[in-house]
């Protein structure tokens, strides 16, 4: 899927195994394959939620570029961290 005024399929529709009803929309707003990427979620503060994800390989490094995208894109809120590597 494409956000409105795109024709990149920037958009991630996701259902959770747990609730398989339910059809959850993620908005790529910036891709980096090799280290991050940054995704709106539609169903957080209004649409104004965003996560940052970053691939396995660069677990545990600095991506000062890719803080910076999240900064600029989704402004200065208060983050989580939901990595914990004593789960792995």
């Amino acid at each position: 899927m494409s956000s409105s005024g795109y024709t990149a399929k920037n958009v991630l529709n996701v259902q959770p195994m747990d609730n398989p009803g339910v059809s959850i929309n993620l908005t790529i707003s910036y891709r980096d394959c090799n280290s991050c990427k940054v995704i709106r979620h539609s169903y957080i503060e209004k649409g104004t939620g965003c996560s940052l994800w970053v691939t396995g390989a660069q677990l545990g490094e600095e991506h000062p570029c890719c803080a910076y995208i999240f900064e600029l894109l989704c402004g200065f809120k208060k983050t989580y961290q939901i990595y914990d590597k004593s789960c792995s």
